[in-house]
């Protein structure tokens, strides 16, 4: 498939038509996430009007008895289904709605081992972190929330450190850089910024997607700097040169701890928002205690509808890092022209929509719109150009 990026030795431009169907992309994937937390809700409600939930925790207790083999049981139960009933939405909604629009290259068959490899990883932290939910909720029936959030936060930080070596292998394939320029510039990038890396790594992202992206992974030893070769074969040295030095700004500002800081806040405000919540409506749905497993679903609930009413400020935080990250690749690399024209290759090849409306930007985008990324740097570009004229007369 040809990607309307431009050729590597001419000035993108922004594919006007492509736009039009960006707008069009767009406004199906945010259709579908409505009804797939729509789904997901009543899915729910039914579960606790029904009084299914209680039932269901009561045919285990009497079968399996061991508390520990009942929450794990409901969970196992409790999460298949839920992912039964979002399947549908997930494949049509996720996978053949980018096949349609040309951003996936996988096969159906791909697709789908992929789905079962993230379900088979979610059921298994999902059930460790159950099962210390409720080890907590019995032993520390008023301050669980606190011991739940911190190993929440530990889980989050451990996962952040392995995910490079262990769970991003087994959706990609990732091989070393063979371009000596290219690693020469990104290791000299990364010395002026003061960041160490283990490793320069090639991902084979067109084995499942037409889009291109970047990354800096990882924590302490693990940390690697790994591109798309969507993103290399399609991208001028200049251009990955600035967009890895976006990368760069994270590490010089130190986002990933500021981050886990700010996530953490918001895990115990969550957490302890939840079980007051739960304290005053578990009996609305027949629940013993908030200690049985059956209050599993109303926790889930309460925490999904916590986490979107958070989503508007924890996205706007983060678009100010990427905004922070941004200004500070156009000032190591000073290469302004370079990081517009990555910008309009990205919006182009990704098919992101130049300019967002206003609400849908500040309720779901944790990244500035592509336009606001081209203006920055176009506007830094004609701020140096000035100032090079101003200081040679």
């Amino acid at each position: 498939m040809k990607l309307p990026v431009g050729n590597l030795g001419q000035e993108p431009q922004i594919d006007w038509e492509r736009q039009k169907t960006a707008k069009q992309y767009g406004r199906l994937r945010r259709l579908l996430l409505a009804l797939d937390s729509i789904a997901g809700a009543i899915f729910i409600l039914v579960l606790l009007i029904s009084g299914a939930s209680v039932g269901l925790h009561e045919v285990l207790a009497k079968i399996l008895r061991e508390q520990i083999l009942v929450v794990g049981s409901f969970f196992a139960v409790f999460f298949l289904a839920y992912s039964a009933i979002r399947w549908p939405l997930g494949y049509f909604g996720g996978y053949r709605l980018a096949r349609r629009y040309g951003l996936s290259t996988q096969s159906t068959w791909s697709w789908f081992i992929d789905w079962l490899k993230s379900l088979g990883i979610s059921l298994v932290f999902g059930l460790i972190l159950v099962e210390i939910l409720y080890q907590a909720i019995h032993y520390f029936p008023t301050y669980w929330w606190l011991v739940v959030a911190t190993i929440v936060v530990l889980f989050s930080v451990v996962l952040a450190n392995l995910a490079p070596v262990l769970l991003v292998p087994l959706f990609y394939r990732l091989t070393p850089v063979g371009d000596e320029e290219l690693s020469k510039r990104i290791i000299d990038l990364s010395a002026r910024a003061g960041a160490k890396v283990r490793g320069i790594y090639r991902m084979n992202l067109s084995s499942k997607t037409t889009a291109a992206n970047a990354a800096l992974m990882g924590l302490g030893n693990t940390r690697r700097v790994v591109l798309g070769d969507t993103l290399l074969d399609n991208f001028t040295t200049d251009e990955i040169e600035t967009i890895y030095a976006h990368e760069l700004g994270h590490h010089v500002h130190a986002d990933i701890p500021l981050t886990i800081l700010t996530q953490s806040i918001t895990l115990f405000t969550g957490f302890y928002l939840a079980s007051i919540t739960l304290s005053a409506t578990i009996n609305l749905f027949g629940i013993v205690s908030e200690s049985d497993v059956a209050s599993l679903p109303l926790l889930a609930l309460i925490l999904g509808v916590l986490g979107a009413l958070w989503m508007p400020l924890t996205n706007a935080f983060s678009r100010w890092l990427e905004h922070r990250a941004d200004v500070y690749a156009l000032a190591l690399t000073g290469k302004a022209h370079a990081f517009r024209n990555a910008m309009v290759k990205l919006c182009n090849q990704n098919l992101s929509e130049l300019h967002p409306s206003r609400w849908v930007e500040i309720l779901l985008y944790d990244h500035p719109s592509v336009g606001r990324r081209i203006q920055l740097a176009e506007e830094y570009g004609a701020r140096k150009s000035y100032g090079s004229q101003g200081g040679s007369r």
